[in-house]
């Protein structure tokens, strides 16, 4: 969209969260490989994972046994841990961001609205009162568009996407997003 192009706040966050999601090497994160500029054009290169997304399944009516949630929440909660160490919030993690590989792996993706913190001085560059999600997943924190958001809304997130894999349904309902 070239009007966000054109917003310097916007392309210093992409490159700035580009660079982090490329600095992480891990098996249960998606790999970027690249980013950059072409003729106006922001990209970054990933990893291509050959196999679905969770919510993929949950569309089809499938759930998932106790046992494959522990397996997916262990995959899951390193790939995270490998995220925080680094500084990185991801802000939404649910479904249709963890992968399965057709090896059975956990890939967590879409980095996109992940909140790069700089650790000294506790800084984003996301704007305060300024809610971002996806609202079955997000935590009570986003919602309300708090600053200073940490480790702890992406395991809010995590653990409603258990829920909702064990169960078949979202862990709260309601006529709006709010």
């Amino acid at each position: 969209i070239p009007y966000l192009a054109s917003q310097p706040e916007l392309l210093a966050r992409f490159f700035r969260e580009a660079k982090a999601a490329a600095s992480i090497n891990h098996p249960n994160l998606v790999q970027v490989y690249d980013f950059g500029e072409v003729d106006g054009s922001y990209f970054y290169v990933m990893e291509l994972i050959e196999g679905l997304s969770l919510g993929e399944y949950l569309r089809r009516g499938e759930t998932f046994v106790e046992s494959e949630c522990v397996g997916i929440a262990r995959q899951a909660t390193t790939a995270l841990q490998a995220a925080h160490h680094l500084g990185i919030v991801h802000r939404d993690v649910k479904p249709d961001n963890l992968m399965l590989s057709k090896s059975g792996q956990i890939k967590l993706s879409d980095l996109g609205l992940a909140r790069v913190m700089d650790i000294e001085t506790d800084k984003s560059l996301t704007m305060t009162g300024m809610s971002i999600g996806t609202p079955f997943y997000i935590s009570p924190e986003q919602v309300r568009g708090e600053r200073g958001m940490d480790h702890r809304t992406d395991f809010y997130g995590l653990g409603a996407t258990l829920f909702h894999l064990g169960t078949g349904r979202v862990p709260f309902e309601g006529e709006t997003s709010a």
